[in-house]
């Protein structure tokens, strides 16, 4: 997972300025809080293993101080570090050092407007601070997509790393919003063969990502699961919805793992795809008996048409063009004899609506689907195309969470999260 043209975005450790709620922007005052060390030092055991060949860092403090507790990890000791001026945080400058409550008292508006279309946000000076952001990383963005044979590390801030994402993997900048970095957590990018855009690996997860998930109880949410493995993901047949397979051992015990890691969370009532497989996982997860378990057949999986029953090689050999059509979604009915993407996006659009109706009545909702319905349902509720879901990967047994603010805007808060270090993935070993 961290070979090749990997991107791991690192935000720096909790400050006193953040546990305080005070807007820090490109102040270089706020210094890494006790809370904060302890988080760098819980990522440090998290990344162990990862292939990692260079780090680079903002100069502010509390990025500098992040580095300086990362690189005593045994496998970063060796790197190459360098400070990069252009990972300085994106700055309001009149309302650095201010409370947010104060801020929200006074200049209401703005920070709404900041919080909710940033891109469309103007600065006292009469300046874009995203803007400013997107073009002062312009450098930064080439260097990171030349890749080479290890990953890249950056360790920046809360907006400037929303930058970086919303650029490597071409998606709107209006999409800034939607996905939110957390201290100390790990966001993940891969580059994908013959594409200029990076997938999203994952984003915000570490050692305390599950346990977070408890922060969001009482907020309308979906946590979106994918099923277990089965004999056909391990052997990289495509199965789609016309074949039926149950779990195989390990996805048995890759859905009992996720249950008790997520035994603290009370979903409202769980939704799944009406496949065995899904069946089958929200039996393993062993949630209460009191949560209500309905079925619905607009989350089975893409229907692959004449490429169900075939493993990947055999689909890249006889259908090359159909491969690459499908690969980055190129148009409406890449796949002869399959399912349209028109009628995949219309039918998820239907489950998630009925599936936030559940989750705004309070609490969440538990979906349990599909690697290519769960990735729809992703970039729908971002308000993205159906032809950027290649770009939310979702292994096996992964959870991902999406909570909606106030505003009515849907939050990527995790993307693929699994229990276990970085080192215990295996994201590209099933299909």
């Amino acid at each position: 997972m961290s070979e090749g043209r990997t991107v791991f975005l690192v935000r720096h450790g909790q400050t006193t300025s953040n546990a305080g709620g005070v807007y820090q922007g490109a102040s270089d005052s706020p210094a890494l809080s006790d809370h904060g060390k302890r988080q760098v030092n819980q990522l440090m055991d998290y990344l162990a293993d990862a292939r990692i060949g260079q780090v680079l860092s903002s100069p502010l403090l509390r990025a500098r101080q992040t580095l300086e507790l990362m690189l005593r990890s045994p496998n970063l000791a060796s790197v190459s570090a360098h400070i990069r001026d252009d990972l300085v945080e994106t700055s309001i400058p009149e309302w650095d050092g201010r409370v947010k409550s104060e801020i929200a008292a006074t200049d209401h508006v703005q920070l709404s407007t900041w919080r909710e279309k940033p891109h469309d946000f103007i600065a006292m000076s009469g300046r874009s601070p995203l803007t400013d952001t997107l073009e002062r990383t312009r450098d930064l963005l080439h260097t990171l997509r030349q890749g080479g044979e290890s990953g890249r590390l950056v360790i920046a801030h809360d907006h400037v790393n929303r930058c970086l994402l919303t650029s490597l993997m071409g998606v709107p900048a209006d999409i800034h919003a939607s996905l939110p970095q957390k201290n100390a957590a790990l966001t993940v990018l891969t580059a994908v063969e013959g594409a200029s855009d990076f997938s999203l690996k994952s984003n915000n997860i570490g050692p305390t990502s599950f346990a977070s998930l408890a922060e969001d109880a009482g907020k309308p949410r979906i946590l979106l699961v994918r099923h277990g493995t089965t004999e056909a993901n391990r052997n990289r047949i495509y199965q789609g919805s016309l074949i039926d397979l149950p779990l195989d051992a390990r996805g048995g015990m890759q859905a009992d793992l996720l249950g008790r890691t997520i035994s603290a969370v009370a979903p409202r009532v769980v939704i799944s795809s009406r496949l065995r497989r899904a069946r089958q996982t929200v039996a393993r997860l062993k949630l209460s008996r009191k949560v209500p378990h309905v079925t619905d057949s607009r989350l089975n999986e893409f229907d692959y048409g004449h490429w169900t029953g075939l493993t990947a090689s055999e689909v890249q050999r006889r259908f090359p063009v159909e491969l690459r059509d499908w690969d980055r979604l190129r148009n409406e009915r890449p796949i002869s004899g399959a399912e349209s993407l028109k009628q995949l996006d219309e039918r998820v659009r239907g489950a998630m609506r009925a599936a936030w109706k559940e989750a705004n009545k309070g609490g969440t909702v538990l979906l349990v689907a599909h690697d290519v319905v769960i990735r729809t349902a992703i970039s729908q509720s971002l308000g993205l195309s159906i032809e950027h879901s290649w770009k939310f990967p979702i292994t096996n047994g992964a959870l991902s969470e999406l909570s909606m603010a106030s505003s009515g805007r849907v939050l990527l808060r995790h993307h693929n999260m699994l229990p276990g270090r970085l080192s215990d993935r295996h994201d590209n070993d099933f299909l």
